[in-house]
């Protein structure tokens, strides 16, 4: 049988895929796919070749009205009206660990699956409900975390401990105010290193620190290490 590039320029226009183009003249897919572009046809994306063999995608509603049925041995599954058929991955209930209601989990992770939606997710992801939970945890910048879902400043449950026990002290510090550190030791929160201030201030003792570095090196106190490239306590004689 004689292919010409009319006869595979149509199949392809048509919805046909090059694999299939290839099986049916008995031609390698890549044969195909060049004879595409040397006529100039746009080859289709991954995205629209799945809708091509998936035509029927489901739609938030449509998922939502999916039945479960059992074989009768204890095993459940999907059916899905709109596709006509059944997954073939096996669904086991379970109850939520957070409002205890019944959800189901499909296919190999569903024992993993511990809530029915993502609100309680987020819910068993902190505080008590954590497997992993001890009441303080360390922040990516090198803080204290202390979980006390009650304070007003509380971020997922937790308050920054050194304003805690700064609190203790002070009183209620505003969001307006920042603790500072006075020895720039994070993890020192005694009340005696802890001060709170605006947020100027905080910037403007900042700065002051920069130019204190300034004068502790030119009157020999610290020196800069240029192996370690850190500034060093100069050594007494």
């Amino acid at each position: 049988m004689t292919v010409s590039a009319t006869m595979i320029t149509q199949q392809y226009l048509s919805g046909k895929s090059a694999s299939a183009i290839g099986i049916e003249y008995n031609i390698d897919r890549h044969t195909v796919m060049e004879i595409l572009r040397d006529n100039e046809i746009e080859i289709r994306s991954r995205s629209t070749r799945h809708a091509l063999i998936h035509p029927a995608i489901p739609t938030n509603e449509q998922y939502k009205n999916r039945q479960i049925f059992t074989n009768g041995n204890g095993r459940f599954f999907y059916y899905y009206p709109y596709r006509k058929k059944t997954l073939r991955q096996t669904v086991v209930s379970f109850n939520c660990h957070i409002c205890q209601k019944k959800a189901w989990g499909e296919g190999r992770n569903h024992t993993s699956r511990r809530t029915c939606s993502p609100e309680c997710r987020d819910k068993i992801r902190v505080g008590p409900n954590n497997t992993t939970f001890v009441g303080t945890k360390n922040s990516g910048s090198g803080y204290t975390l202390v979980y006390m879902p009650d304070h007003p400043h509380a971020k997922k449950g937790y308050v920054y401990e050194h304003r805690i026990v700064a609190e203790k002290k002070y009183g209620f510090i505003g969001k307006e105010k920042v603790v500072h550190h006075k020895n720039y030791d994070k993890k020192d929160n005694t009340p005696s290193n802890l001060i709170p201030l605006t947020s100027t201030q905080h910037r403007t003792l900042h700065s002051n620190i920069h130019i204190l570095i300034g004068e502790l090196y030119k009157n020999g106190v610290i020196i800069f290490n240029e192996s370690t490239l850190k500034y060093e306590l100069a050594v007494q004689k």
